[in-house]
């Protein structure tokens, strides 16, 4: 999957660089700089005089087109692959600080869904069966950051039950000396069921804690499992828990 967005980020890529590269002649330094700037082209006019291209102001078009095409290759590749560790695990429905998408497990996933799981090594549940919601930062839009304190609040969900799990920008479990990596509905007492919170910190807090290991970056992925509606609508962003940065170290 990653390969083909690759190859179609490329070949977009390479037909524009083509485009761009089929002219007769390569413009030379001196010709770029009287676009901006009549006075940096006297200035310059002795530097432009050494540049390559104005010495050899005809590029081979073979030449030409094979440097293009090789940027477009591997220009495709970086852009597909920034996109799929960038992009959010779904059909990218952003609801708050939270992503979400309805097409895990299903014949319907896009090449970027696909990609997305098989990166990042989600076991993903046709969305009847779970949804799955991921924020990389805090109500305020600032990225997550594993070396500060958030409070998660959050509410009941309609679904059989939930958890939150913890992980760093690769998509790993997030390291940590007290094996904690995530907090599931069943742990909360019978009166944390309608209102309920947890922190987010590097060091140990009272009460519900998620350790972030003082990582730069962090991710939170959310899951519901046997939602209410049987997957077909997205929670609410009331219903979604809020993320609200407390302090840094």
């Amino acid at each position: 999957m990653i390969g083909r967005l690759a190859a179609w980020s490329g070949t977009a890529l390479t037909l524009s660089l083509l485009l761009g590269c089929n002219t007769e002649k390569v413009p030379t330094l001196k010709e770029g700089f009287d676009k901006y700037n009549a006075r940096q082209v006297e200035e310059s006019e002795a530097i432009a005089d050494k540049i390559i291209f104005h010495q050899h102001p005809r590029m081979k078009p073979w030449l030409r087109y094979t440097i293009c095409a090789i940027v477009g290759v591997f220009g495709g590749g970086a852009i597909a692959g920034l996109s799929v560790r960038a992009g959010a695990l779904g059909s990218g429905v952003a609801i708050g600080p939270w992503t979400t998408g309805t097409d895990f497990g299903t014949v319907q996933a896009s090449a970027k869904t696909r990609a997305v799981v098989a990166l990042r090594g989600l076991l993903a549940l046709p969305a009847s069966e779970a949804r799955y919601y991921t924020a990389a930062a805090d109500d305020a839009g600032r990225l997550l950051d594993g070396r500060c304190r958030y409070r998660l609040s959050g509410g009941a969900l309609p679904a059989k039950w939930w958890s939150i799990t913890v992980y760093d920008g690769a998509g790993y479990l997030v390291k940590n000396d007290a094996g904690i990596y995530s907090l599931g509905s069943a742990a909360l007492g019978p009166d944390e069921q309608e209102r309920w919170s947890v922190v987010l910190a590097p060091d140990r807090r009272p009460g519900h804690w998620l350790p972030t290991g003082k990582i730069d970056h962090v991710e939170l992925t959310l899951r519901v499992y046997l939602p209410a509606d049987g997957g077909h609508g997205n929670l609410a962003r009331a219903q979604l828990p809020s993320i609200t940065r407390a302090a840094c170290v």
